[in-house]
């Protein structure tokens, strides 16, 4: 009879401990992991984009195409219905090149007619979307042609009064330091805080490091910081996100060649074509529109380097 106990005893034992253990071991894995597992890679992503569009599944493409990424430029349904349309047809047409991905971000190059273009992607709700509301040519004939056979030399002084702003500021969009010929759109400026500012709508700078040369072929960058501002440092490269609500919407790419306390000389070029891209970056172009001009932004009320 003790020995029927004993075996009962070492049994409930050996029980307590594999779930024991079994508790161990669930503890042990993070919650994410098994989320993890299930993500879908951003390559995944855009493989189920494309499916989508062939298959024309309406459901999956409005998930995949989501309104709220271009609601501030497309604004009827009729809009809205034709941006969809297009983004299908490229989905469906396309060759996919390649798919990076960092985090939630991510970019597809895609390959049709003579252009190879990239799309934002973003990842939320359990699957990947775009995230912008058009694509960027990264090579072809009329992107080439846009920037010539070299990058654009400019020279920008430092700004520090509010209304000084001629020579000091430069637009990518326009390709000119003018500001009576761009109506003050201005992408890029220098601060006597040391930074460069990106300036005209929404527009954005992020510093991608140091660099011996503009690296057009990379593409849009992934994991960059993006902000308003950038610490200017001589040898470093930078993308500028250049956007201004329905006039322009492209990227810039600049390398700050020379630092003073007086200025800088910075060489650009287009690192993507796009919505108001300049037609080439050697030829100033002068806004032709019935807009009324930006005001210029107050100075930077940050000490100076």
């Amino acid at each position: 009879m003790s020995s029927v106990r004993e075996r009962i005893r070492a049994g409930v034992r050996a029980v307590c401990l594999l779930w024991g253990c079994a508790a161990l071991a669930a503890l042990a894995v993070p919650p994410a992991a098994a989320k993890d597992e299930a993500r879908p890679t951003a390559e995944e992503g855009v493989a189920a984009i494309v499916a989508a569009a062939r298959a024309a599944d309406a459901e999956a493409l409005a998930r995949a195409l989501p309104d709220s990424v271009v609601r501030r430029v497309f604004r009827t349904a009729e809009a809205l219905a034709s941006w969809r349309a297009g983004m299908t047809e490229a989905f469906t047409a396309a060759t996919v090149e390649d798919v990076r991905e960092s985090g939630d971000d991510a970019v597809v190059r895609m390959a049709a007619d003579g252009r190879t273009f990239e799309l934002p992607l973003r990842f939320a709700g359990g699957h990947w979307h775009v995230a912008s509301p058009w694509a960027y040519d990264v090579a072809g004939a009329r992107l080439a042609e846009a920037r010539g056979p070299r990058p654009a030399t400019v020279a920008l002084a430092v700004r520090n009064e509010d209304r000084q702003w001629r020579g000091t500021a430069y637009s990518f969009a326009y390709a000119t330091d003018d500001p009576e010929h761009c109506k003050n759109r201005m992408n890029v400026w220098l601060c006597h805080c040391g930074a460069l500012h990106a300036n005209s709508g929404d527009s954005r700078i992020a510093d991608i490091g140091r660099s011996r040369a503009l690296d057009t072929k990379g593409g849009i960058p992934l994991g960059a910081t993006w902000a308003g501002k950038a610490t200017a440092a001589a040898g470093h490269s930078y993308v500028v996100h250049c956007v201004r609500d329905d006039t322009f919407d492209f990227y810039a790419i600049l390398r700050v060649e020379k630092l003073t306390d007086a200025g800088a000389e910075i060489r650009w070029t287009l690192l993507t074509g796009g919505r108001g891209a300049p037609r080439s970056i050697h030829s100033p172009q002068r806004d032709e529109s019935n807009d009324g001009g930006d005001g210029a932004p107050g100075i930077c009320g940050e000490s100076a380097r």
